[in-house]
């Protein structure tokens, strides 16, 4: 593998890395606001719990009307229409001591997901952050096998001082001699050889 190639996979490996932690920290924000929104919800305003209210609302003024009209017919004492409004009371008390124990069980449960689901993400980012380290110390081992490499190709060449001992020397051109008529040599432009 070349240099390049060990650098451009160590770039892709960290362009992954940083989408994946972007990624988590999307997710731990998302959970975070869950968590706040959920815990801070009272939960007499959840729709079911709304409901609850709504329908003992409903019992004690049926139980209120009853009591009256009997009083009515039938000329019953204050005492048992207080006791009739009193019972109506218990049920509207009750009603809200079951959801307010529901609420509490609710929070419960939220800040349970809450911290699963931080523990995931905590798992995640981890995974990440080894991942990333992985990429990184592959990336460097391609850079140096790639040197390596490159390195030992150089083996096989000579050095420059090598090349320089091992370079055959110019050959000089011969000179041509040639003998004058008079009997004297002379080279190839005509001058004089002593």
């Amino acid at each position: 593998m070349s240099v390049g190639g060990a650098v451009a996979g160590g770039m892709a490996s960290s362009n992954a890395a940083k989408k994946a932690a972007n990624i988590t920290a999307q997710q731990r924000a998302a959970n975070r606001a869950w968590y706040e929104y959920n815990m801070n919800l009272p939960y007499t305003q959840r729709a079911d719990a709304l409901e609850s209210i709504k329908k003992a609302r409903e019992i004690f003024m049926e139980r209120n009307r009853n009591a009256a009209a009997t009083a009515a017919v039938s000329g019953a004492s204050d005492e048992a229409v207080a006791r009739q409004k009193e019972d109506a009371n218990k049920v509207i008390g009750d009603t809200m001591g079951t959801i307010a124990a529901q609420g509490a069980a609710r929070k419960d449960q939220v800040e349970e997901g809450y911290l699963n689901r931080e523990a995931t993400l905590a798992e995640q980012q981890r995974q990440t952050e080894i991942a990333k380290a992985n990429a990184i110390a592959g990336a460097a081992s391609q850079v140096s096998k790639a040197g390596a490499n490159l390195a030992g190709a150089g083996a096989g060449f000579p050095s420059s001082s090598e090349a320089k001992s091992e370079t055959p020397a110019v050959e000089e051109k011969p000179s041509i001699e040639a003998k004058e008529p008079n009997g004297e040599n002379v080279d190839e432009n005509g001058k004089k050889i002593i």
